[in-house]
């Protein structure tokens, strides 16, 4: 017999509030379940009249499953110029990282966290082609260990529902560094929209 009180238990919940002030975007986040309580915060804005646009994230975990607390947050910045070319940059903090790699603990890799490393640093430039056709490039580099990652793809639209794209994933660093026990990969993903 099916305990209708067990199936109506929540396993989690959350919220999130975002709003407009002063020309910035602000929000703030929670969610819990039985593995890990989030509280987030999260702002976006243009910096002043430049077309820069900046962004913030900052979030505060705490992870029963590893039975440790800590802090994850980026702060980035991007550019579209008027050429149709977009250019970003981003810093990760991973506050469960290791400062060293001989400190690596695979143990920290979970549904909450992918990363071994405590810094990060992202770019990316992308180019619209025509409005059919779009390549990017994107890298990230373990700031820690040196080793880094870089993604190429080229994007087509077949229709309004559907695209097209080719990519190539390749990672490098010396041995016994996050991103070299990986290998090159090559994608073709078509993905469809209803």
């Amino acid at each position: 017999m099916v305990n209708l009180k067990d199936q109506l238990a929540l396993d989690k919940y959350g919220g999130l509030y975002k709003t407009h002030f002063w020309g910035a975007d602000l929000g703030l986040s929670y969610l819990k379940n039985s593995e890990m309580e989030l509280m987030g915060t999260e702002f976006e804005a243009n910096l002043f009249d430049t077309g820069i646009e900046v962004r913030s994230e900052v979030g505060y975990f705490d992870d029963q499953s590893l039975g440790r607390r800590y802090l994850k947050g980026i702060i980035g910045a991007d550019y579209a110029f008027p050429e149709m070319i977009t250019i970003l940059g981003e810093y990760f903090y991973n506050g469960i990282g290791a400062v060293d790699a001989a400190n690596y603990d695979a143990d920290i890799i979970t549904t909450y966290n992918w990363n071994l490393a405590r810094h990060y640093l992202a770019a990316s430039i992308s180019y619209v082609y025509n409005p059919l056709a779009s390549f990017s490039l994107v890298g990230i580099s373990n700031l820690v260990d040196g080793s880094f990652y870089t993604g190429l793809t080229y994007s087509y639209s077949l229709s309004d529902e559907s695209t097209l794209a080719l990519g190539c994933v390749m990672f490098d660093g010396d041995d016994d560094t996050e991103f070299s026990s990986y290998a090159t990969s090559y994608y073709l993903k078509l993905g469809y929209y209803f």
